[in-house]
């Protein structure tokens, strides 16, 4: 996560806190994050979260809601006041994506929620096994090509920014893999 970005969430958010006149916040801020603990949005809201609280003077709550893709904890967020005090720390796939891959969602993306900045953006990274005869993206590709329905990646969950991102490289490549979500993905193996 980069410090220029959480300085300027923050000057933003004490600029704001300034326009209204009244010190804030008086109270401990919630972040909700829709994952469970150690994940890569959890772990970014936990540092920016503390870079708040020591910039604030105010406790920031880092608040897990794991489930359904951050379905629980987006329908959290859109039913807490809206005072100010609750803030919503999604990954992208939650207010983008989960709306087309769920049939139904306890919350509406485009309505209940309102974007104030992007705090992180990484690179989606393909690795295979050290002792894996592949060196390259093209060998990947290439055995895929010659072993159709044979390659496996794992991904964060359906619907994920990584399952998107694997999803969009198998349609590119043009190959046929197959999806392996979360837990089932350490226990998976590549092309053999």
């Amino acid at each position: 996560m980069r410090i220029a970005k959480i300085a300027a969430l923050a000057a933003g958010l004490l600029v704001a806190a300034t326009a209204l006149a009244q010190s804030w916040p008086q109270k401990p801020v919630r972040f909700i994050v829709p994952f469970p603990p150690g994940g890569a949005t959890d772990i970014s809201a936990r540092l920016l979260g503390q870079e708040l609280q020591d910039m604030w003077g105010q406790t920031v709550v880092i608040e897990n809601r794991g489930g359904a893709g951050g379905g629980v904890g987006a329908a959290e967020a859109a039913r807490a006041a809206a005072d100010g005090y609750t803030l919503f720390f999604p990954s992208g796939s939650v207010v983008t994506a989960n709306q087309h891959v769920y049939a139904k969602l306890n919350y509406n993306p485009e309505k209940d929620f309102v974007p104030v900045t992007n705090v992180v953006s990484g690179p989606q990274v393909l690795v295979v096994n050290a002792k894996s005869p592949y060196k390259s993206v093209q060998d990947v590709i290439d055995a895929a090509r010659k072993n159709p329905g044979r390659l496996t990646f794992g991904h964060a969950g359906i619907g994920s920014q990584t399952h998107l991102a694997a999803e969009n490289f198998v349609n590119s490549a043009k190959v046929n893999a197959i999806s392996v979500p979360s837990e089932t993905a350490a226990k998976s193996r590549s092309v053999s």
